[in-house]
């Protein structure tokens, strides 16, 4: 239901365009303008209902989406923290506590973002070019093959450097946690700290993490500009020059109508302007799963302590206290007894 709410977006940057069309068409073919009302009264109704339709369809997609966001945030923070709480004492000796929060933390909103995306902006963008290729299509077939090349060029940049994108988002994300961890555990131990005189011994330790986590940041971002530039080569040449200079031809050649012209140059930058957002978003998808994933390794991580397969419900009969074969150790290698 949320996702037919959402196509409204592709609708609104088509549709709209090719009332427009009709509108500037019988303008210009109008020789009696005393009748302008009876002639463009269907095109106003269309217009008021498609604006009235896209409208509605905007504000339930917000309003199903405040529903819907709340919960999913809630249903995953709840189901990670209630797995993460059944580990044993080792493994939270092993792992920053701040660390564990923060995975916690991410993985709610990369999975909200994730759905967004997707939702709201790569299939409503897919739609639109559907119905801009066969529009064009009908109109002179040649737009449509410019559009489809340079559509198939964009997203094939932009699948080519997510790849990357997503490797280096990964990275970062693992330097942001573990900058995150120290931090928090910093704080939690700060009358430590105090007592033994250690804040600038722990600075100094901190800003490792922190200089770690800006040189990943550093070069998963110069990455995405690296796509950005043959982006906007691809877009210059495509919409920018191509589809420009084949509309002008053809209107001076009496192929298509001046109302085709409005119509074929609305849809050329707004798809441009989709298409462009979409892309400029790829990398953002793929870096919302590199976070999902890094913390998805939570629950990747199996609990040291479990019920054995044959075992029964606790019954207790008597109160006592047995030690049989008990052993402790701050990490694997040295057992304190």
């Amino acid at each position: 239901m949320i996702q037919l709410f959402c196509f409204g977006w592709s609708f609104d940057h088509t549709v709209l365009p090719y009332i427009f069309m009709r509108v500037i068409d019988l303008i210009t073919n109008m020789t009696d303008r005393s009748e302008m009302w009876q002639i463009l009264a269907p095109t106003l109704w269309m217009w008021a209902g498609v604006w009235l339709a896209l409208e509605f369809s905007f504000r339930m997609n917000g309003l199903l989406m405040a529903f819907a966001i709340p919960k999913l945030e809630s249903d995953v923070r709840m189901s990670m923290f209630n797995y993460v709480q059944h580990h044993s004492y080792r493994y939270f000796n092993d792992n920053l506590a701040g660390t564990l929060a923060n995975k916690i933390s991410d993985m709610p909103k990369g999975i909200t973002n994730v759905m967004q995306l997707s939702c709201q902006l790569f299939l409503p963008v897919l739609l639109a070019i559907i119905i801009s290729l066969v529009s064009f299509f009908v109109i002179q077939p040649f737009f449509a093959l410019i559009l489809l090349v340079w559509v198939v060029i964009h997203l094939g940049v932009c699948i080519w450097y997510s790849t990357g994108c997503s490797k280096y988002a990964h990275i970062h994300a693992e330097a942001r946690s573990r900058l995150s961890g120290g931090i928090v555990d910093s704080f939690a131990n700060h009358v430590t700290l105090r007592l033994f005189g250690r804040q600038a011994q722990e600075y100094r330790h901190l800003l490792t993490y922190q200089q770690n986590e800006a040189e990943k940041h550093r070069t998963s971002l110069l990455y995405v500009e690296k796509m950005k530039f043959f982006l906007g080569l691809a877009s210059m040449l495509g919409p920018g020059l191509a589809i420009t200079w084949l509309m002008l031809y053809s209107w001076k050649e009496g192929i298509i109508t001046t109302g085709e012209v409005v119509f074929i140059f609305n849809i050329t930058w707004n798809i441009t302007m989709m298409v462009w957002i979409a892309g400029m978003e790829f990398p953002k998808l793929f870096k919302e799963i590199g976070i999902c994933k890094q913390a998805l390794s939570v629950l990747q991580d199996k609990h040291d302590i479990t019920d054995a397969p044959d075992a029964t419900p606790l019954q207790i009969v008597q109160g006592s206290i047995v030690f049989d074969h008990v052993s402790f150790c701050y990490n694997k290698k040295t057992q304190i007894f």
